[in-house]
Order: C-alpha cells, then structure tokens, then sequence
C-alpha cells in the first residue's frame, strides 16, 4: 500500500513540476555581465572635471522620469504674417512726405472698403492683389471700386504707398480692415510704419 502511494505520488510530481512551469507567471531574466576592470595610465591633464556630476546607473527596478521632447514655438497667431517686399526694386522716395497726404490716401483706402462692405456685405480677403482684384470690379456685384483717387498699383496689381511699397491689408473682423504701410525705410513692422483702419 506504501509503494503504491509512493509511486502515485512520484509519478504526480513530474506532471505538478510541468504544469507549474507552464502556469506560473513569466518573469523576465536578468542578465549581469560583469567586465573587468581596465588599468589604463592617465596623464593628470586627462583627468576627467570632478566638479561635473557622474552619470549613475539606475538601481534594478527604478524607474527615472524620461525627459520630455523640446516644444517647438508657436507662431503668434494674434500678429499678421510679414508679407515679402523686395528692396530696390522701385527708386526710393523722399521721407519728407507731407503726413496730412498719408492720411488722405489712408481715408481714401478706408472709403474703398467701405464701399466695398455696403456692397457685398464684408470685407475681401487674400493678399494685396487679391483684394485689389476684387474691389476692381471681380466681385459678386462686378463693382469697380479702385484704385483710390491718386494711387496706383505696382506690375503685380498691388497697391502701393508714397514709398513705393505695396499695402499690407489685415482684415480684422468683417467690418474692419487694417491698413499698413512700410512708411519711409520701406520694411514693414518697423517704428515708421503708418496704420489706418
């Protein structure tokens, strides 16, 4: 009767062994290399700065926080982008030009959009030949609205300022249109622009 349960019992272990292995939980191996040491001469002027702290290995099953990827910076969205000018490229004008007639022209333009609201009902949008495009009769009501009384446009159908410049136009709401001139240097969001709305 003993033999019996001993081989019973002999004969279940090997299977118990078994399903053991194949129901317990995987754990990862760890594997230790140990390198031996290197002697190597160092000349004092190779000796490594005490005063910069030492990269430490992490201890087994600690965890450092990785470091977060560099955030890219965000346009300002609230500033109008730069439209390109090209230097040079009409004669330079006297800076000593009478600011009275920079507000006539500036009222004549802030008129034009006007006109242009009541009769579409908004403002046009793209750039400055696009927008002129369209106040020069390709809109929906075919109106021709400009070019303003004593300005004209550049080869690219741009309107241009006293300067020769072409008008940067930022529509602010659909009633308003912001009108920027590059004023006597000639290169926009300088302290000598002139502003209109």
């Amino acid at each position: 009767m003993k033999t019996r349960a001993l081989a019973a019992i002999l004969t279940s272990f090997p299977i118990a062994v078994i399903l053991w292995m194949n129901l317990r939980p995987a754990i990862p191996s760890v594997e230790i290399r140990k390198t031996p040491p290197t002697t190597t001469a160092v000349s004092p002027s190779s000796m490594p700065d005490r005063s910069v702290a030492k990269e430490v290995p992490p201890a087994v099953g600690e965890t450092f926080p990785q470091p977060s990827p560099p955030t890219l910076s965000q346009p300002d969205l609230a500033k109008p982008p730069v439209p390109p000018t090209v230097q040079g490229a009409v004669p330079p004008f006297p800076s000593n030009v009478d600011p009275a007639a920079i507000a006539r022209d500036l009222d004549k333009i802030t008129l034009m959009f006007r006109d242009y609201r009541t009769i579409t009902g908004g403002n046009p949008v793209g750039t400055n030949a696009e927008i002129m495009k369209s106040l020069m009769g390709g809109n929906p009501k075919g109106a021709m609205l400009g070019p303003p009384e004593g300005q004209s446009l550049n080869e690219n159908g741009e309107l241009i300022d006293h300067w020769g410049t072409p008008y940067f136009f930022h529509q602010l709401s659909r009633d308003l249109m912001e009108i920027h001139s590059a004023g006597p240097d000639r290169i926009m969001w300088t302290a000598d622009d002139v502003i209109g709305k």
